[in-house]
């Protein structure tokens, strides 16, 4: 699992979350790491912040989208932005899923879940 946020302390605390559950995870601080480290080691899960300087997430989905390697990836938007603008901002398919900043932790792990139970 990839957690991307140009926020340091909020990926690492995803990813400290996740590990909690035996979860192989990494954190990534921007999009131009986090296509740079997918590319070195392909995760099956992305959790992926869309407001970030230089290359958003929307831009980090697009990529992944279109590289052989990471297009199968599961893409969740993990962002502060509404449900409504991240699809209005992206086509159909660069994102498997979706969950607001500031839900609690464990609805991440929900969706997980159900999004992995779905592929």
């Amino acid at each position: 699992m990839l957690v991307v946020d140009d926020n340091a302390n909020a990926a690492d605390a995803f990813t400290a979350y996740f590990g909690l559950f035996s979860t192989n995870s990494k954190a990534a601080y921007g999009g131009a790491s986090a296509i740079s480290t997918a590319l070195e080691w392909v995760p099956n899960v992305v959790f992926l912040d869309i407001s970030m300087p230089e290359v958003d997430g929307f831009a980090v989905a697009r990529r992944f989208r279109t590289e052989p390697l990471l297009k199968d990836v599961i893409i969740v938007a993990l962002t502060a932005h509404d449900e409504a603008f991240v699809q209005q901002q992206a086509p159909a398919g660069d994102f498997d899923g979706y969950c607001q900043k500031g839900n609690p932790a464990a609805a991440l792990v929900t969706l997980l879940e159900q999004l992995t139970d779905e592929a």
